[in-house]
């Protein structure tokens, strides 16, 4: 910024003491190595800015695959950081967007890969790459016609990619066109015999209509297949859930537990739901047992956090997140968590700094911005409260929980 600023002020000066002729040692080696990218010459003439134009590109490209390799390695934050330089300095360029959507996901960022896919879709809106993931990700989200909009343009060109047929399945389901999801569903066994989200799909539909002997064939089916049982059993307890059958989706969990003990994704969904019921000892001896058989798994302990809380033991829940946090200080869920306990006990001074640091690992999520503001607003910091609030309603207009809060 501060070098920007002395060549736009005094062009003329830096040019009689020689120093308009190439940056300091550091600058210099720092854009060899990749670090930052050169800034140009704007006091020259075209050839320079010709010049310096293919300097852009050539370490642009050094800082992409400096980046891919990162990505490749596992290092997703180092990918992220490089990723987000090159879009920064090449906001056209399509694969940057790509790759940074990718990073972003492999980290756990719905909402970081998402700002990365809508970006890389303005640049092209036909890019059917582009629109499969971006249409995942709003399934995912349970904004399902949003995901029908990307994907309905597409229909005729997707018919053999069979995660684009379930994707559309789904997102069809999520509007009330069962019926017509079931044959994209039934397209995707064709060309994928053993997708679970395919069966998944089937299997809710059927229970929700209460056909069990057509329910207990397709499981069959499904294991005949190779898919996992307790995946599709877990799958469908989710959709059964959201469409208002509880007592449904709780026996699928339960079926999901009985039928593989190591799922633990099922044991923290029932868990979940036996808290939402009300049920919340139940729902914490569950955990508390499942966790004592995997202490590491993050899934169960973030549950159980929200089961003590639920209870009312906001110290406990307290102390389950930070130990969660000190194996992987980057999980957000569990920042946010944290910022609500620290909320609930009146502690917001350790609630702001934990939601802003979960802002700061995904900053396009709405709801973290939406607690921010709450524990400003508890705080007695309205205009904060009411910035947060903003941003938040900025980043999701329809979150019914952010306009009802931004309007007090």
């Amino acid at each position: 910024m501060r070098r920007t600023l002395w060549l736009a002020l005094l062009p003329f000066a830096l040019f009689a003491s020689g120093c308009v002729q190439g940056r300091s040692r550091e600058s210099a080696g720092a854009v060899a190595q990749g670090i930052v990218p050169p800034k140009g010459n704007l006091a020259g003439t075209e050839r320079d800015r010709v010049a310096d134009r293919m300097e852009l590109l050539r370490w642009a490209n050094g800082r992409m695959q400096a980046s891919v390799a990162a990505y490749e390695r596992g290092e997703h934050d180092a990918a992220i950081r490089g990723f987000r330089e090159v879009v920064s300095a090449r906001p056209m360029y399509l694969h940057g967007h790509l790759y940074l959507a990718k990073a972003y996901r492999a980290r756990g960022s719905a909402d970081g890969a998402r700002a990365g896919l809508e970006a890389a879709l303005r640049l092209d809106s036909g890019n059917r790459e582009v629109r499969i993931e971006l249409a995942g990700l709003h399934v995912e989200a349970n904004r399902h016609a949003d995901a029908l909009a990307l994907l309905e343009p597409i229909r005729g060109g997707i018919e053999s990619d069979p995660r684009a047929v379930t994707v559309l399945g789904e997102a069809l389901v999520g509007v009330g066109r069962d019926e017509e999801a079931q044959v994209w569903f039934a397209r995707a066994l064709d060309l994928d015999p053993a997708s679970e989200p395919a069966f998944r799909g089937i299997v809710a539909f059927h229970a929700l209509a209460g056909n069990r002997h057509r329910v207990e064939q397709l499981l069959r089916d499904a294991e005949c297949a190779g898919a996992s049982i307790a995946t599709v059993m877990m799958g469908a307890g989710d959709d059964c859930w959201t469409r208002g059958m509880q007592g449904r989706a709780m026996q699928f969990w339960q079926d999901a537990v009985q039928r593989d003990s190591a799922c633990t994704a099922a044991v923290a969904r029932l868990g979940t739901g036996l808290v939402r019921l009300g049920r919340t000892a139940e729902a914490r001896l569950t955990l508390e047992l499942a966790l004592a058989a995997h202490p590491a798994d993050s899934g169960l302990r973030l549950a159980l956090a929200e089961a003590c809380t639920a209870e009312g033991k906001h110290e406990t829940a307290a102390l389950h997140l930070r130990k969660l946090l000190q194996a992987d200080p980057d999980h957000v869920l569990a920042r946010l968590a944290l910022g609500r306990a620290h909320r609930a006990c009146g502690d917001m001074t350790a609630a702001v700094v934990d939601l802003t640091r979960a802002i700061a690992r995904n900053p396009a999520n709405p709801q973290l911005h939406h607690e921010l503001g709450l524990a400003y607003r508890a705080a007695g910091e309205p205009d904060l409260a009411a910035a947060s609030f903003q941003v938040a309603r900025k980043l999701d207009p329809d979150h019914r929980l952010v306009r009802a809060d931004a309007g007090k």
